[in-house]
């Protein structure tokens, strides 16, 4: 199999050739990622070990980690590990499927192993064997369910793993109900909770049966997290969330994974547990697709990830202020804006986001666009300042709104019609009679000769005929 290791080193003593530090010998741990799969932010398993790899280096532990994208090549990697993390899927798909032997050697040696997510699943009884021995527990099928679901309020048992947790409240495939060796004394349940009847589903292999759901129905704790001690001190420990490449983000789940790694591989965990900064991970696609959903933090971890983004046209042209008024988002139109967004940059079409804020008939986004400085001489494609628009689709809170603020009730268009020129076409009464009662002028001729009267006329809109007659 065709894999990819990179490995880095992290020495924290005062001579570089030694493999000794002020807090003990250097402990190796290897990270074997399976491929990606389940699509986009879902199951990217080697972007979940380089993070918590790189979080491990950049720590003050005496640690040296190393990544396998699928089965090492080489064995003296494997035997060279204090600790060995599996992070892929489950079942057929198993980075370790057929390798039980292997592994059981491993661990008869003293390996540490730390198994993630869908690799609680291996769907292979030789591998069902090596977990129930070696951290304890795993995923069987027709017993444990794979729902996703919102962990709130769990219980922390005292343990260094769960040093500096405060709290994890999070949305995720929480696999539960795990098949764990029966009365065994070298399990202990790190992070507990009921979860909610809700998340299962009909009896099915995954989603449910009879056995599981009388424990809910019952009260019974479900163990997410656990570790294992071994008859020989060998350590494990078993994570079922992971599911969401994004739930990294949240620092008490990362805190829990950074951990227990390392406390399988026989490090001192830290009082406050394994600190770690990371750049934000996005949840969305793109900044797009963040703002269609109303995802306002994760717009913002877009923006810190990329500050250019803030005014850079994407999709059409439209920039996120653009997007976000276009979908009428109005916590992501004030954050943008707060983050100087500038409301003057006009897609294609030359429309600015006063003028798609008027297109959308929004008088919150118009109102906010105009605080933030919007240039309301600014002309679209057909020549039309956002009052012209305004005018043009009958809009009499927005155009009021725009000669409140300054708007030239005398502007001409690119083709030298004034707003009421616009609004004479099909605008109500009221509309043509508060910009004759604003000083526009009603005998303004435009470039192809003709007065707003004279529009009324052909588009054949009574009201306006009635009161523009009297300007012949």
């Amino acid at each position: 199999m065709k894999s990819l290791l990179s490995i880095v080193f992290v020495y924290l003593c005062v001579f570089a050739a030694s493999s000794f530090s002020a807090f003990g010998q250097t402990k190796r741990i290897l990270f074997i990622a399976g491929e990606p799969s389940h699509g986009w932010n879902r199951h990217e398993f080697p972007a979940g070990c380089e993070l918590l790899a790189s979080c491990l280096n950049r720590s003050s532990l005496p640690v040296e980690t190393s990544i396998s994208q699928g089965w090492p090549d080489n064995q003296a990697t494997l035997e060279d590990a204090d600790a060995i993390v599996i992070y892929s899927d489950g079942n057929e798909k198993h980075v370790a499927r057929g390798k039980a032997d292997i592994l059981n050697d491993l661990y008869q040696k003293g390996t540490g192993f730390a198994i993630l997510h869908y690799a609680l699943e291996p769907g292979e009884p030789a591998l069902d064997a090596f977990l129930e021995i070696a951290i304890g527990g795993y995923f069987k099928v027709d017993w444990s369910v794979n729902p996703v679901w919102t962990l709130e309020s769990p219980r922390f048992a005292k343990h260094p793993i769960n040093s500096g947790i405060e709290d994890i409240k999070l949305e995720d495939e929480w696999y539960y109900h795990m098949k764990f060796q029966p009365d065994s004394p070298g399990i202990i349940h790190l992070l507990q909770t009921v979860p909610p009847l809700s998340s299962l589903g009909e009896d099915g292999p995954r989603t449910g049966n009879p056995t599981v759901r009388e424990a809910v129905r019952n009260g019974v704790p479900q163990s997410l997290a656990w570790a294992h001690i071994g008859e020989d001190n060998q350590r494990g420990f078993g994570y079922t969330g992971g599911h969401f490449h994004y739930n990294w983000n949240q620092p008490g789940a990362r805190k829990l994974a950074l951990n227990g790694i390392a406390w399988t591989a026989g490090l001192e965990i830290p009082e406050t547990g394994i600190d770690s900064e990371i750049a934000p991970i996005v949840v969305h696609q793109s900044i797009e697709h963040a703002i269609a959903r109303g995802d306002k933090e994760d717009t913002l971890r877009h923006l810190a990830n990329d500050s250019q983004l803030l005014n850079k046209p994407g999709r059409g042209s439209y920039t996120p202020l653009h997007q976000a008024i276009l979908r009428k988002k109005p916590d992501i139109v004030s954050t943008l804006l707060e983050l100087k967004a500038n409301p003057n940059i006009p897609t294609n079409s030359g429309q600015t986001a006063l003028h798609i804020a008027v297109s959308r008939n929004d008088s919150n986004a118009t109102e906010a666009v105009l605080q933030a400085g919007a240039d309301m001489t600014a002309k679209d494609g057909n020549g039309w300042t956002p009052l012209h628009l305004a005018a043009a689709k009958n809009r009499i809170e927005l155009v009021q709104l725009l000669l409140d603020s300054g708007s030239n009730i005398n502007a001409l268009s690119d083709a030298g019609g004034t707003p009421l020129h616009e609004a004479s076409v099909s605008a109500g009464p009221e509309l043509i009679q508060l910009l004759i009662d604003k000083g526009v002028d009603p005998k303004v001729v435009s470039k192809t000769g003709k007065t707003a009267l004279d529009h009324a006329v052909e588009f054949k809109n009574e009201a306006a005929i009635e009161i523009l007659s009297e300007f012949k």
